[in-house]
């Protein structure tokens, strides 16, 4: 789990591998008869589609310099040519320039197309999820060893702003988070609901000391202040 975490907080932008698309949530949302025979075609994929070549989808300076980041779920069919059609946002980050770039890349993507068990190519639903993160950059160590306190200053801002004064969410809460609990003396391990929640608890508080060492020292990097926390993400990141 560990090395996961690393990895995923080093790695470089790119998007994501297609998934099955989920089925019409609603009657009220009728597929289109396209959509409908591509839902159809479920059953019959015996090779799924596979990226082929298309634009990159990159966090844009002046994006990262206010603080924009998230993830981004573009839907669509993938067709029998590779090309994606009827493409719309199931998931948007809020951010509208990321949201747009997301939709141009899918659409200047081309695809191996899923193909049946004769090896005929079919048109099949999938999403395509994008993850803008200002926590990774280029190179080694472009993940947290080199994520400043300016930057984290910035991101936070940006997410409380654009999801609400108690939204917990941004990808770096999550990955903290996670170290956090798995890090703990025996982990999660016997933990009680009551023990977790005062575990968590306890986080937030230290996330929110964090956020406030980096406002007094944006000069500063978000391990060097996020205790003990910090200490233990370098040394994940260091292995990777």
């Amino acid at each position: 789990m560990f090395s996961f975490v690393a990895a995923s907080a080093l790695a470089a932008l790119t998007p994501l591998p297609v998934q099955d698309a989920p089925p019409p949530a609603t009657a009220q949302e009728a597929p289109s008869p396209a959509m409908a025979a591509a839902n159809a075609n479920r059953a019959k994929v015996k090779t799924r589609p596979s990226f082929k070549d298309g634009p990159s989808a990159d966090l844009p300076a002046a994006s990262r310099a206010i603080g924009e980041h998230g993830k981004v779920e573009i839907t669509g069919i993938i067709g029998v040519d590779g090309r994606v059609t009827e493409t719309r946002i199931t998931q948007s980050s809020r951010s509208p320039t990321l949201d747009r770039i997301a939709l141009e890349a899918v659409a200047g993507s081309s695809y191996e197309p899923a193909k049946d068990a004769e090896g005929n190519p079919i048109a099949i639903p999938a999403k395509i999820p994008f993850d803008f993160g200002n926590l990774r950059t280029p190179g080694k160590g472009g993940g947290i060893l080199r994520y400043s306190c300016a930057q984290f200053v910035l991101d936070q801002d940006w997410w409380k702003a654009t999801w609400g004064e108690d939204a917990r969410g941004d990808e770096f809460f999550h990955m903290s988070l996670g170290i956090a609990m798995l890090s703990r003396p025996g982990g999660l391990t016997g933990m009680s609901g009551k023990d977790l929640t005062a575990a968590v608890a306890d986080f937030g508080k230290r996330f929110d000391d964090a956020l406030g060492k980096c406002r007094k020292s944006p000069e500063k990097m978000v391990i060097d202040v996020f205790k003990p926390y910090g200490d233990v993400m370098r040394r994940l990141a260091s292995q990777g």
